[in-house]
């Protein structure tokens, strides 16, 4: 078999392949649509960025617009995951809500 025979062959069976990922997908997706959903407590899984340095740009190139080596610190995005029971669906979310509670605060009756 030579060379372009192969890659026809190659580019085929990529083709085959992505149709099957995508009737699978889609069955995927159909179990999900049916299921009940039964999540379980949510669980804090925060988004971590390490800090790091971009280099700027190279001794000898100075000009104008040269851009001097920048640290970029830490991150941490709040994020919490689910995972439903039955199907195994895991959803992420970073939207959150602020709750104001009121107690009542009485005063000390000596």
């Amino acid at each position: 078999m030579d060379t372009r025979q192969r890659a026809d062959q190659l580019r085929l069976e990529i083709t085959q392949a992505e149709r099957v990922l995508e009737a699978k997908r889609a069955a995927l997706a159909g179990i999900y649509r049916a299921c009940e959903h039964r999540f379980g407590d949510p669980v804090y899984d925060p988004i971590i960025q390490r800090a790091y340095t971009i280099p700027g740009d190279a001794v000898g190139t100075m000009g104008v617009d040269w851009r001097p080596p920048t640290h970029v610190p830490a991150s941490e995005t709040p994020r919490w995951r689910r995972t439903c029971a039955l199907c195994g669906l895991t959803e992420h979310t970073t939207d959150t809500t602020t709750v104001e509670s009121k107690r009542p605060r009485f005063r000390d009756c000596r």
